[in-house]
């Protein structure tokens, strides 16, 4: 079976005289439990690295770190189904997602039906800094819910 895994040799950060990561990724990879083989001024990992990139690319984009992390940082939904929250459940819930790292990179819906108003939860979530869409659900159980979003 074929392996997918990341060779080193043209990544912007790997140093062929040192034969190591010049950002320490080889010691985190390690420390993992991946498999690091080294073979001629290379080194393969039988993992995916997705802070390889080729000096083109960081000609073109620059090497800063930070952004790299940004740019490679999980993105996707999160569905909140405030069906039987009360305001302050809900404030509560979006203070929490608030100090999550990287939220910013995720939509959240809010799902909700006449247990709070659209109002509330507009004035919950305004002024968040959070992407957030509102749906209200005429649903009897937060379950029916969940169905009826998806």
């Amino acid at each position: 079976m074929a392996k997918i895994g990341t060779k080193c040799s043209e990544c912007y950060f790997y140093s062929p005289f040192s034969m190591n990561c010049t950002i320490g990724k080889h010691e985190i990879f390690h420390s993992a439990g991946a498999n690091l083989i080294k073979l001629d001024n290379d080194v393969m990992i039988d993992r995916i690295c997705r802070f390889r990139r080729t000096p083109d690319w960081v000609e073109e984009n620059g090497a800063d770190l930070d952004q790299i992390r940004k740019d490679i940082a999980m993105c996707g939904t999160i569905l909140v189904v405030a069906d039987s929250a009360t305001k302050d459940q809900l404030a509560h819930t979006i203070e929490l997602l608030q100090l999550m790292g990287g939220i910013d990179k995720f939509k959240i819906v809010v799902g909700h039906n006449d247990s709070i108003s659209t109002s509330d939860v507009k004035s919950v979530c305004k002024d968040t800094g959070l992407d957030v869409t509102y749906i209200k659900s005429f649903c009897e159980t937060p379950e029916e819910s969940v169905d009826e979003y998806f």
